[in-house]
């Protein structure tokens, strides 16, 4: 199942988007933590069809929410290296804003940075056909790979997620807060 946290724009308080959250509901114990499970979808490349449900039920979701009066707000869907790395990667995502049968269909993709660096010049190059297509793009966990600043500039990106080992502790350690700034 899918759960959306919000995202909330600190100096007004207002929900500015949300992030899909995917969640196993096993029937006899209830939710189980993605850390449990993730890896084992990864390790079986059953993360690329539970990956392209999450985007297509995320696109769903928003199309539905839209339709009820409420404000179309972005859903960013975590994506996997595994998904990343397949040449489809970019037909997946078309399938999966297909769904909302109009350009307005919500979705952006969260990676993380290390993802990208495994591969930096297929990565860039799939990520600016899937930016063409309206996909908001967003890394995650900046600041715990080994990304330069020569790629980041590079890449398409509408948001950079600051890993929250820099954040915790930013108003105490001033080159954390360089760092955020």
């Amino acid at each position: 199942v899918l759960f959306y946290q919000p995202k909330v724009d600190l100096s007004t308080g207002g929900v500015v988007g949300l992030e899909a959250l995917m969640r196993w509901n096993d029937p006899g114990i209830g939710l189980v933590p993605p850390m449990l499970f993730i890896p084992l979808l990864e390790e079986t490349g059953m993360i690329v069809e539970v990956g392209a449900w999450a985007m297509k039920r995320a696109v769903s979701q928003h199309a539905a929410w839209q339709a009820a009066g409420l404000p179309p707000l972005p859903i960013a869907v975590n994506v996997s290296q595994v998904q990343l790395k397949r040449k489809d990667f970019v037909a997946m995502v078309q399938q999966a804003i297909a769904v909302a049968g109009n350009p307005d269909h919500g979705l952006d993709i969260e990676i993380t940075e290390s993802m990208i660096m495994e591969d930096v010049e297929s990565s860039i190059g799939k990520l600016k056909l899937v930016r063409a297509l309206g996909v908001g793009i967003a890394i995650d966990d900046f600041g715990t790979g080994y990304s330069s600043l020569r790629y980041l500039t590079r890449m398409p990106l509408s948001a950079l997620k600051i890993d929250r080992v820099f954040v915790q502790d930013m108003t105490t350690n001033p080159d954390n807060m360089a760092i955020v700034s």
